[in-house]
């Protein structure tokens, strides 16, 4: 089975973003070092630094304008936070075999999602899960949707 995750998070005039790989992977992991080659010259360790412990790991950060000129490869993006808000992310994953989205929010006020970068099977019901609230997504002329939290908390598309 097959799963397609994204995530772009923003906050604070930088833009932070994460690669859900697993349903149960709550951040990002930094990178480790590979085995060392037989011809390798010995360097000494540096010495250990005091680590305070974290809610969650950091991710990488990336370019400010990510939200202007979005990765070509992403397919769901964080257009708006909050009012007042330092950061905040939208995450989601799409299940082929179920011909499902589902899509967490965390003090994001709009963002866009675009469905031709997924394999939907438009013949079959596109199940829509925003934040736990499921609907069905209508396949339109553009495939690119963008979203906007109403007041009441709910989420609907922009017309444009």
């Amino acid at each position: 089975m097959h799963r397609y995750h994204a995530g772009r998070t923003a906050g604070g005039g930088a833009v932070v973003a994460c690669l859900l790989l697993a349903a149960g992977q709550t951040g990002c992991r930094q990178a480790q070092p590979g085995p060392k080659a037989d011809n390798a010259v010995a360097r000494p360790e540096p010495p250990a630094r005091a680590v305070q412990p974290r809610e969650e790991p950091p991710c990488p950060a990336l370019d400010p304008t990510a939200l202007l000129a979005p990765d070509p490869e992403q397919w769901l993006t964080a257009e708006s936070l909050r009012e007042g808000a330092e950061g905040g992310w939208v995450t989601g994953s799409f299940d082929p075999r179920r011909n499902k989205l589902d899509i967490r929010t965390n003090d994001v006020t709009a963002f866009a999602l675009d469905t031709g970068r997924l394999p939907i099977d438009w013949r079959q019901l596109v199940v829509l899960s925003i934040d736990g609230s499921n609907s069905e997504l209508r396949r339109r002329e553009r495939s690119i949707y963008r979203f906007q939290r109403e007041e009441s908390g709910g989420w609907t598309v922009r017309e444009e």
